[in-house]
């Protein structure tokens, strides 16, 4: 008869937790019967959604317990709950809720600048390598927002480049003198947002006179035209004209 069901203890112990993203995080159930061997089957849940069984338990030196492991489980905190099935003349029980959190893969982000000194006006490109602490899968994405001091010089889109994370901007507005530049990885859903320490470019003032050239190549000289750049002795901007 039901009434002379023998009522079950369910306990569940998770490690490593908190675990992060990749590790493989262990379940173990115990089950216990106020009398006799449990048998039946156990199943692992994350809220109501099953992750893991039915498994099958297993007489471990006198305790009967059930395991199950993922690695599948991204960023976050998820209550896990362990539920024995019963048997016939046993019933049923759930575990307490075991709430495991998997943190996010810390990340280190580097960034460069090519030249590391010039002259106003001309161009820098400035790029961020975003690395992970540990090889997994995916790879990290997101954006990267680039600034000297307070100022935002741009934002990127990291890609893969020979095998790494980057993202580069170039930018022509650097004013004179010695630019700290910092680079922001914001993160994503499974790697931590870092932040590079500050990388130097020198930025001096040109001479005076003609500077250089930048082709357009529009208008009737397509291909040719350009402008040329004139500066003031203190490397403030004075005027351009286009040449052709």
């Amino acid at each position: 008869l039901p009434g002379n069901n023998a009522s079950s203890t369910t306990t569940l112990q998770t490690t490593p937790n908190p675990a992060e993203y990749g590790d493989l995080v262990s379940m173990k159930a115990t089950v216990t019967v106020q009398s006799g061997n449990p048998s039946g089957t156990v199943s692992f849940f994350n809220g109501a959604t099953l992750i893991g069984g039915p498994i099958a338990l297993v007489n471990t030196a006198g305790s009967f317990q059930a395991a199950f492991s993922t690695a599948a489980l991204n960023p976050g905190t998820y209550p896990i709950t362990a539920v024995f099935s019963g048997s016939t003349g046993q019933t049923g029980s759930t575990s307490s809720i075991a709430n495991v959190t998997i943190n996010s893969v810390n990340t280190l982000t580097g960034v460069s600048a090519t030249p590391l000194t010039t002259t106003t006006w001309q161009t820098v490109t400035i790029t961020a390598a975003v690395t992970p602490n540990r090889t997994v899968t995916p790879v990290p994405g997101g954006t990267v927002p680039f600034r000297n001091g307070t100022t935002v010089l741009g934002t990127a889109t990291l890609a893969t480049v020979s095998g790494q994370q980057k993202a580069s901007i170039t930018t022509t507005t650097l004013p004179l003198g010695k630019s700290t530049i910092i680079a922001e990885y914001a993160g994503d859903s499974v790697f931590g947002s870092s932040q590079s320490s500050g990388g130097s470019v020198t930025i001096s003032a040109p001479p005076s006179g003609l500077v250089g050239y930048r082709e357009f190549g529009t208008g009737a000289g397509a291909g040719n035209d350009s402008t040329a750049r004139f500066f003031n002795p203190d490397g403030s901007f004075r005027f351009e004209q286009n040449v052709f």
